[in-house]
C-alpha cells in the first residue's frame, strides 16, 4: 500500500455516540508510553470491540484488508496542552497512522513537514546524532530549520491517514480553548495492514 495522504470523510456512521464515548473518558491522566514519554490528555482506547469496528470502517473507506491496531487513543488538546515533540514521525508505533477529528473547529488540522538541513519529510536513516538533532528540531518554530509540504486540514467527522515516516505536528500548536467540549479532540490510530 503506497499512500502518503488520504482521506475519508464522514467516517462514523454513529459519530454522535462516538463522540460522547470519548468525552466521557478521564483526559486527566498522562500515560508513559514504549518511547518513554508522558502524553497528556491522551487515553488508550482498550475496547478490542470497538478497535474492530474502526478497523472494519478503515477497511470499508479504503478497500483494503488486514488492518491491524497496534494502539488507539482519544486525545482532547484543551488551553496549556504540551506534547514533548511538536514535529516528530511516529514510525517506532506502526507503518501508518491515522487521525479522526471529532470536533467541527475550523482552521484545525496536520501539517506536515520537510527538514531543510536534511531534506527529507520522511524519517531517513539516521545516526544517533541525527536522531538527537531531529527531536531537538521538532521543538523548533522556525521556516529555516521546517518547510511545510502538506495540510490535512479539520472536518467534524473527517479521518486521513498517512505513514508513520512523514514528518508532522498538530496545528495550529497550541490551543486557546478551556472546556474539553468545545475544544480539539481527535482519535489517533497506529495500524499496519497486511
Amino acid at each position: 500500500m503506497k499512500v502518503s495522504l488520504a482521506i475519508i470523510d464522514d467516517f462514523f456512521p454513529d459519530f454522535n455516540e462516538v463522540r460522547e464515548f470519548a468525552l466521557s473518558c478521564d483526559f486527566e491522566q498522562a500515560p508513559k508510553f514504549v518511547d518513554g514519554h508522558n502524553y497528556p490528555r491522551h487515553v488508550e482506547i482498550k475496547d478490542d470491540h470497538f478497535k474492530s469496528y474502526v478497523a472494519s470502517l478503515m477497511t470499508l473507506g479504503m478497500g483494503f484488508g488486514g488492518v491491524q491496531i497496534r494502539h488507539a487513543a482519544f486525545v482532547s488538546a484543551v488551553k496549556g496542552f504540551k506534547t514533548q515533540q511538536w514535529i516528530h514521525a511516529d514510525n517506532i508505533c506502526a507503518k501508518f497512522a491515522a487521525v479522526c477529528h471529532l470536533h467541527n473547529i475550523h482552521g484545525t488540522g496536520t501539517m506536515f513537514f520537510e527538514h531543510h538541513q536534511y531534506g527529507h519529510d520522511m524519517v531517513p536513516p539516521v545516526s544517533e546524532e541525527m536522531a538527537a538533532q531531529l527531536r531537538d528540531d521538532g521543538n523548533k518554530d522556525d521556516a529555516n530549520v521546517w518547510r511545510t509540504t502538506d495540510y490535512a486540514a479539520s472536518r467534524c467527522n473527517r479521518l486521513y491517514m498517512f505513514p508513520t515516516e512523514r514528518f508532522h505536528g498538530r496545528w495550529p500548536r497550541f490551543s486557546e480553548i478551556e472546556e474539553a467540549e468545545d475544544a480539539r479532540l481527535t482519535m489517533v490510530l497506529f495500524f499496519d495492514v497486511h
